[in-house]
């Protein structure tokens, strides 16, 4: 341990945990704490007697809170999923809590826009009828054991507006109008690009597109209403009826397609200045690879794609 049975003691005394350091020190001694001290985070219940303590300081560190990461460009079905799991896998998860059900009561509390519109700020111009899709910032996380699906919303909530500065929110706004379309185009741009280093140009195609009037037919919206992860959508995937269908919806999606993270939210308010109107991805080697015209795209597809 970093700290002596004594130095622990006078630092609880400090911090007013403990009123009586003698009485500690005697029964911490009694009890042969200072040869059994173990190093790591000690939780203390509320209003903790002398005896209280001594029972945490022999029984070890406390395994209250769990660590999950986050990716960028996953939607809030596979965040619920993988928080879920990592609560009911974890040496501190709750006997009671399903793996389940703690998924779907995550997945349906990031449905629950108008609960935070007013607290947030940022989700003031999403319109009505949308999630939390896209606002959910892919980090690494540290969340209580018995944290509820709205303790671990308000946390990635949180995150992101601290992540999202008002200078970029501004940059948002200028180039798309409100927040919420940019973070919409940003979900498709993370999830089509194989490299952050191509994301800028990536998002200029989509912007080349928007601009001209073109539809964006991006793969990565069919994929979200079919839930799969095809590099191509089918010629019948993309005939799906969904306003996320960007083969068959002019414009932007009805909303994110994941949750983008920063990288692809910056690129795609400083996209490149180019006149590509065509990319794909080459499988060798994961970068992008553009084209001006559909003949030269048709190229590319039979040079890196055949």
């Amino acid at each position: 341990p970093t700290e002596t049975f004594e130095q622990l003691t006078d630092r609880l005394v400090k911090e007013g945990y403990v009123e009586h350091p003698l009485a500690l020190s005697l029964w911490g001694q009694f009890r042969g704490v200072p040869g059994e001290l173990q190093a790591g985070r000690h939780v203390l219940p509320p209003n903790a007697s002398v005896r209280d303590v001594v029972n945490v300081l022999l029984v070890g560190p406390s395994q209250t809170e769990f660590s999950v990461t986050t990716i960028e460009g996953w939607t809030n079905q596979k965040v619920s999923q993988e928080i879920a799991l990592a609560i009911v896998t974890g040496p501190g998860a709750p006997a009671d809590v399903s793996e389940e059900v703690f998924a779907e009561r995550l997945l349906e509390e990031m449905s629950q826009l108008e609960k935070y519109r007013d607290e947030f700020e940022f989700l003031g111009d999403v319109p009505s009828g949308r999630t939390l899709e896209g606002y959910l910032f892919p980090d690494t996380y540290q969340f209580f054991y018995t944290a509820q699906p709205e303790d671990i919303v308000r946390k990635m909530l949180q995150n992101f507006g601290v992540r999202i500065s008002d200078e970029l929110r501004a940059q948002t706004e200028r180039e798309y109008g409100s927040l919420f379309d940019a973070v919409t185009l940003a979900s498709i741009v993370q999830l089509e690009s194989g490299s952050a280093s191509d994301n800028a140009a990536i998002a200029r195609v989509f912007r080349n597109r928007l601009d001209a009037g073109q539809a964006l037919e991006s793969d990565v919206t069919v994929n979200y209403v079919t839930q799969t992860n095809n590099q191509i959508a089918t010629l019948e995937e993309t005939r799906v009826d969904s306003p996320y269908n960007t083969y068959l919806v002019p414009g932007l999606p009805f909303g994110p397609v994941g949750n983008p993270g920063l990288s692809a939210i910056q690129s795609t308010v400083s996209t490149e200045d180019h006149d590509y109107f065509f990319f794909l991805t080459d499988l060798e080697t994961g970068e992008a690879v553009f084209a001006e015209t559909f003949s030269g795209h048709q190229d590319n597809v039979r040079t890196y794609l055949r």
